[in-house]
């Protein structure tokens, strides 16, 4: 929709008699009103050469105009993206929207039991969220924490919420014997850490980019 934020004037019941016994010509009567926020198709049926219609070509490059800038936000707008590096160098990357997880998962040493540590993606933070265990010895948690909770889930005993948030996290991968490191992220398949990175440290950690800088990276 198109507006005029000038004044305009309307001139109506102008006439002039004529013939005998004609009167002189009458005043012209002008009506002022004032359109700040008038709408141009009004003021086009009053004065169309100060309003005129908009051609096709007008508005289809309007039409391109608003297509570029509704790309250009999308393309500019922020991601968190979840990068694992190993000595500075990314090994993985992938978008990590609000409430976005990752799990880890270990067989723990002495329980020869499965551990799971899920986490999870908010406000450019890594959030402890479960831990999920089947043995309380040797060390295995077995109580809620603080601000969390503790129940069963068969086969799991889980340990839910705390509020710790961390920038990354080191993460330290063991091997096929000690450890038996895996990851997943969100719901998809496991890969098993210890078969390439076995004995090294990684760093999990979020960053803000946009489309424009973001590549998505698998592990190999």
């Amino acid at each position: 929709m198109y507006f005029s934020f000038f004044p305009w004037y309307v001139a109506a019941n102008t006439y002039k008699e004529s013939g005998p016994g004609a009167s002189f010509p009458m005043t012209i009567f002008i009506q002022r009103q004032h359109a700040s926020f008038l709408p141009c198709h009004a003021m086009r049926n009053k004065i169309p050469t100060l309003c005129p219609a908009p051609t096709w070509g007008v508005r289809l490059a309007s039409l391109a105009l608003l297509g570029f800038l509704a790309v250009f936000a999308f393309a500019s707008w922020p991601l968190d993206v979840l990068h694992i590096t190993l000595d500075g160098e990314t090994i993985f990357s992938a978008p990590a929207p609000l409430g976005q997880t990752y799990t880890t998962r270990i067989i723990h040493s002495l329980e020869r039991s499965p551990v799971e540590d899920e986490y999870r993606l908010v406000g450019g933070s890594i959030w402890t969220w479960q831990e999920r265990v089947q043995s309380h010895n040797a060390g295995l948690p077995f109580g809620p924490p603080p601000h969390g909770r503790f129940y069963s889930a068969t086969p799991w005993m889980v340990v839910e919420g705390g509020r710790q948030a961390f920038a990354s996290i080191a993460y330290r991968v063991g091997t096929q014997d000690l450890g038996h490191n895996e990851f997943r992220f969100g719901n998809g398949q496991w890969y098993s850490l210890y078969h390439t990175y076995a004995e090294q440290r990684l760093f999990f950690s979020l960053k803000r980019q946009n489309i424009f800088s973001f590549s998505w990276k698998p592990f190999k």
